[in-house]
């Protein structure tokens, strides 16, 4: 069994006191580290797998370390979820430190076994625990779209929500937040076999950037094909606004893979589009990223 990390663990032993009621979620959230320790949201980290080496996401690599190595070393990279007998241990440390229950917020199990093999594990946990919950929430949703769930959940436990009530506020914010995002090129997205050569070759001829989102069903979909470098960023706020129709953002986050500069300009943009004083800037998820490739642009966003 791999050595399992625990990212932003918070127990007794760090002087902390641990809450009753333990939000987690994995590291495809990217949720900033920061704000992770602030709502004390424990983070999962899938591993991105280079040359048969895992590299725990978030702790041995980190985004724009991936996303500079694909450009230039030429490889693909994989990605895992932990292992069932993982999530147990993870778990464990929670609820040996005195937590009475866990909600732990996956990426779409339509994308990942994540889901499914951390459902297995909290069953087997809660008959090893009588009177401690463990619950598992397919948010159907990835990015910083699945981490504006953990951290209204996360908000809501440290303003004094039970368990149950965070579990609800989970599932309604669910069905509030979505995103966008842009590829640079569909060349990764070929090297992995998702897309076919022929549609590779075209799209690559004619410099076709996709713009993908998740649907409610928590599986990926195209929204449409951009040309060229020059109007990107204004179709990618529209292609959000789109989305979202008459309703009001009160999140949004600008994503990018290795493109600061195109993140900074979209988040310029996008605030003047939508009216928003802060618009949170994070790293394209590496977990999705790494069958999709350097260069992701994208806007994540929670309505009202």
């Amino acid at each position: 069994m791999r050595q399992f990390v625990v990212l932003c663990l918070l127990s007794k032993s760090e002087g902390l006191e641990m809450s009753e009621v333990v939000i987690l979620t994995d590291s495809v959230a990217q949720i900033p580290p920061k704000l992770a320790q602030q709502y004390h949201i424990g983070i999962i980290p899938y591993a991105i797998i280079i040359d048969d080496h895992a590299y725990w996401d978030g702790v041995d690599i980190f985004p724009a370390e991936l996303y500079q190595r694909m450009r230039t070393e030429n490889f693909l990279p994989r990605t895992s979820h932990p292992s069932l007998g993982e999530y147990i241990n993870f778990f464990n440390t929670y609820l040996n430190n005195d937590a009475q229950s866990i909600l732990y917020l996956t990426l779409s199990g339509e994308l990942s076994g994540a889901f499914s093999t951390a459902s297995k594990a909290a069953l087997q946990i809660e008959q090893e625990h009588p009177g401690k919950r463990v619950a598992v929430f397919d948010t159907r949703t990835a990015t910083i779209a699945q981490g504006f769930i953990a951290l209204k959940a996360a908000k809501a436990v440290q303003n004094g929500a039970d368990f149950r009530q965070a579990l609800k506020i989970a599932k309604k914010e669910q069905t509030r937040v979505g995103f966008v995002a842009m590829l640079e090129t569909l060349s990764y997205l070929a090297r992995g076999g998702r897309v076919g050569k022929a549609a590779y070759l075209v799209g690559n001829l004619i410099k076709i950037k996709p713009i993908l989102t998740i649907d409610r069903d928590g599986i990926v979909v195209p929204l449409g094909n951009l040309r060229g470098e020059k109007k990107c960023i204004h179709k990618l706020i529209d292609c959000m606004a789109n989305r979202i129709g008459n309703q009001t953002p009160t999140q949004i986050a600008v994503m990018h893979a290795d493109d600061l500069e195109m993140a900074m300009q979209l988040k310029e943009e996008a605030q003047e589009r939508f009216g928003l004083d802060e618009i949170m800037l994070t790293d394209f998820t590496p977990v999705m990223g790494a069958h999709a490739g350097p260069g992701v642009l994208g806007l994540a966003y929670s309505l009202e």
